[in-house]
């Protein structure tokens, strides 16, 4: 038989709130929940040791600070009860779900109770509950199916040529009537005109370009939008370097291509962005203003592709001709230490 005091519920109530879930009919508000969970504790009997709240945090993974806020006073036996709404506020990952509920809060002999879903882990009926894993694959369907949409509907805006990135990329800048649509920055165009002409005409490499657009104190592309923006920029806002020159030099949207999905998210779990492949990128020609012609283009490359070179061994070093020594100006290359020593 339980003692008084082992028998007395101490309650942790947790709730949770995204901006996917603000879509979903079935969710609701912050403060909804917390009467919800307060008015069941005073039907049952059970003392309120403290109330989570995680707002704005996706339910994807257990990644939120009030959560692990609330499994630190679990730890720490100050609670042996944890009191939800239902299912998807706890979580929408239905094997992590599943393993705090079947696994995890059993083993620290935590009572795990979802109101909305009449699941109460004291009962011993959730192993044989067919219908619980039901619920949570469907709860984490959703912003599966959210997320499947949101692509979807960006996909189909860069198909019909509209922009959607963040930010217009350097030389160019969103129309104030359309923001899906770009149009020519008079006041830096200029500048990547001038790039690609240091490059076919002079036969400058990207370090030499760099060091010219610094000479000339030409603000970088991320200095310049933090003037747009009027926010503070700590770098300093004329240090060009090799890989801002090399993506300019690189990117098609200068010849008029409308660009999307360079990048992409692991997956609607993760916040984790990797780059795409090019011939997975979407490119929809004679959308953007073209800044620059396909022959400044072509001689711009043909130059910068005659710096490469490639040594003795075979070893296609795309660096040759790029990085230079500080003080005397000549390329560096790359030697194997046993060659110096044969």
């Amino acid at each position: 038989m339980k003692s008084k005091e082992q028998s007395r519920l101490i309650a942790a109530l947790y709730t949770r709130l995204s901006d996917d879930d603000e879509k979903d009919g079935t969710s609701v508000s912050i403060e909804t929940q917390e009467k919800i969970l307060t008015d069941f504790c005073k039907q049952n009997n059970i003392c309120i040791y403290d109330v989570y709240i995680d707002d704005g945090y996706t339910g994807t993974n257990f990644n939120r600070p009030d959560f692990k806020r609330m499994m630190e006073d679990v730890k720490a036996k100050r609670v042996n009860v944890v009191i939800v709404k239902d299912l998807s506020r706890f979580g929408r990952n239905y094997l992590q779900v599943g393993s705090y509920i079947s696994d995890i809060f059993p083993q620290m002999n935590v009572r795990f109770i979802a109101i909305g879903d009449d699941v109460d882990t004291d009962r011993g009926d959730t192993d044989y509950d067919l219908m619980l894993p039901i619920k949570n694959v469907f709860n984490e369907y959703y912003p599966a199916d959210c997320s499947r949409k949101t692509k979807q509907a960006f996909i189909t805006k860069a198909m019909n040529g509209e922009y959607i990135g963040s930010f217009a990329v350097y030389g160019l800048l969103k129309s104030r009537d359309d923001h899906h649509v770009l149009e020519i920055n008079e006041e830096v165009a200029p500048n990547v005109i001038w790039i690609f002409e240091m490059a076919a005409y002079h036969g400058y490499g990207y370090n030499k370009i760099a060091r010219v657009l610094k000479e000339h104190k030409i603000l970088t592309p991320s200095a310049y939008r933090a003037q747009l923006l009027k926010k503070p920029y700590e770098k300093d806002p004329y240090d060009w370097n090799l890989a801002t020159v090399h993506k300019i030099l690189q990117d098609k949207t200068y010849l008029g291509f409308l660009i999307s999905g360079r990048r992409r998210k692991v997956s609607f779990k993760s916040k984790r962005i990797v780059k795409q492949e090019e011939e997975d990128w979407i490119m929809i020609p004679g959308i953007v203003p073209q800044l620059i012609s396909q022959q400044l283009w072509d001689d711009a490359h043909a130059k910068l592709d005659s710096r490469k070179r490639t040594a003795s061994s075979g070893f296609n070093n795309i660096f040759a001709g790029l990085i230079k020594c500080d003080k005397c100006g000549h390329a560096l290359g790359i030697a194997n230490a046993s060659d110096r020593n044969n």
